[in-house]
């Protein structure tokens, strides 16, 4: 909804056309953009997002628009949008979301293997230019999309400024974000229960929705862990609430195994933050600028990032979060990413077809 409304204010006529996947959590609506919202029934659940309604809607907007732009892969509703795209004569944009990660493609990787056989190598092959949200993300979608167009512009992350909070007796460090198998939870956790007794004025918050599927495992975690001290769980946020979470924070983690971008890099940033990732993540910079800790993708290499940064003076934390947010704040500029779309987009219709963008 960020990068629609970003794209509106830039001028764009932007349109959101999506399936309500109720039990997803609450769909967030634009402020700007239009929102074209339909449900997602049993059988459009049970088809893989198949639904007769969105593909008659998908090739109507599309008659109404001068590009169709895509995200992700593998669902009916990415192939409903290359034949919508194909049927009106528009160039079609296609964002991974990234999904053609290695570690992405390797998951349920015969599925996968099937769509792409059955249709998504034509979307991908059909599409006028891809998006990345960052370099890394780039190369792996060269691996299977060579020779491709490739733009790289970061995720619009919205930010909501709100007071810090007056600081309480633990320093908190926390984890926001989906929860599955792909966002290290279980390494963090893991390291954690290594460095609680040594790091006890500190605690470990958890907050976010759990993945389907990702129920059963997460709660053989807890299990695990039920004796290790200072972890608290909190369910999904969004809204003036999340910005608030990470504003009483001290500090920010993201244990992933792969990442193609990692919004919650950004808004921790923003407020100050410091942040400690994976290698697995696309943010070098957080060594590069010290204005966190990028460590390697594995138990020993997060637990000893987390020691390193848990044994940081609050001073250093403090003037570490201050330059992360100088940096989020002249690198991703809601503004200029909006207006960096609409001349990818222009220059993507002069080049087909000598025209530009309405």
């Amino acid at each position: 909804m960020s990068l629609a409304d970003a794209q509106s204010r830039a001028g764009l006529k932007v349109t959101i056309l999506t399936l309500d996947y109720r039990r997803h959590g609450r769909l967030l609506e634009p402020s700007h953009a239009d929102l074209v919202s339909l449900p997602a029934t049993f059988l459009t659940r049970a088809l893989r997002g198949w639904s007769l309604t969105f593909a008659k809607a998908a090739t109507r907007l599309a008659q109404q628009h001068d590009v169709v732009h895509n995200h992700g892969l593998w669902m009916q509703p990415n192939r409903q949008a290359r034949i919508a795209a194909q049927t009106a004569g528009v160039p079609l944009v296609i964002s991974p979301r990234g999904m053609l990660e290695h570690y992405s493609l390797n998951r349920s990787s015969l599925r996968k293997r099937a769509a792409m056989t059955a249709f998504e190598r034509r979307n991908l092959d059909s599409a006028a230019l891809l998006h990345a949200t960052s370099e890394e993300e780039a190369a792996s979608i060269r691996v299977t999309v060579p020779g491709t167009r490739i733009v790289v512009i970061p995720n619009v992350v919205a930010h909501i400024e709100v007071p810090r909070g007056e600081d309480g007796p633990l320093k908190s460090l926390l984890y926001l974000g989906r929860l599955d198998s792909k966002k290290g939870i279980d390494w963090l956790l893991d390291a954690w229960s290594l460095l609680a007794s040594k790091h006890q004025d500190w605690t470990l918050r958890i907050v976010g929705p759990v993945a389907m599927g990702f129920e059963d495992t997460l709660d053989a975690m807890k299990n695990r862990h039920n004796a290790t001290p200072r972890v608290t769980w909190c369910a999904a946020l969004d809204g003036i609430a999340k910005h608030q979470e990470i504003a009483a924070s001290t500090a920010v983690v993201l244990p992933s195994r792969s990442e193609n971008f990692g919004n919650v890099v950004v808004e921790a940033m923003r407020h100050g933050k410091p942040v400690l990732a994976t290698t697995a993540t696309p943010w070098k910079v957080l060594n590069d600028q010290d204005l966190g800790l990028q460590v390697s993708t594995d138990l020993e290499g997060i637990r000893a990032g987390l020691d390193r940064l848990l044994s940081m003076p609050a001073g250093a934390l403090d003037a570490m979060g201050m330059r992360a947010r100088d940096f989020a704040l002249s690198t991703f500029s809601e503004s200029e990413i909006g207006a960096l779309w609409a001349r990818t987009y222009s220059d993507l219709l002069s080049r087909r077809s000598g025209s530009n963008i309405r």
